[in-house]
């Protein structure tokens, strides 16, 4: 669009806006062409598709930990069901960042009044990604836990014990 057309456009569809847009020197403008819906039916359907592969790689990974159980000894089963059990939670911290993306894709299609604080919100979900996905990663590692927690209260941090 040029800036003739821009300008029609925001007086026919944003009228009480076009004051502001006019003292403007540089803008953009998009309107939604039928390749935004094709890309919304694309991205529809890769996140069905990523969702499928998960469920089932989840539920592959738990059989196979399953059939392990009766060949493998006690210790080397509870090792195997830990790991596997760390990989589904981090899979699953994974995910949010998937949630920002979404609300992007929601907020640019359903166009909302007061975008800018659910903009916010996205984005500090996915800042909130690398911390939730430590706190996820210890919290389901036994040996991390271990080694993190250890007379931590009695001589100071439990990482640097040297017992």
């Amino acid at each position: 669009m040029n800036r003739e057309e821009q300008l029609a456009f925001i007086r026919g569809k944003y009228s009480n806006y076009i004051v502001q847009f006019s003292d403007l020197s540089n803008f953009v403008v998009y309107d939604f062409n039928n390749w935004f819906y094709v890309l919304i039916v694309y991205l529809i359907f890769v996140f069905g598709v990523c969702g499928f592969l998960y469920i089932f790689t989840t539920t592959d990974m738990l059989k196979m930990v399953q059939a392990l159980k009766k060949t493998v000894s006690a210790t080397s089963f509870q090792r195997y069901r830990s790991a596997v059990c760390s990989l589904i939670a981090q899979l699953a911290v994974s995910a949010m960042l998937l949630l920002p993306l979404i609300g992007f894709l929601f907020l640019s299609f359903g166009r909302f009044e007061n975008a800018q604080v659910f903009t916010q919100i996205t984005l500090n979900i996915c800042a909130l990604h690398s911390s939730t996905n430590a706190i996820i990663f210890i919290w389901t590692t036994p040996r991390f836990r271990k080694l993190l927690f250890r007379n931590s209260f009695s001589t100071g941090f439990g990482v640097f014990n040297d017992k």
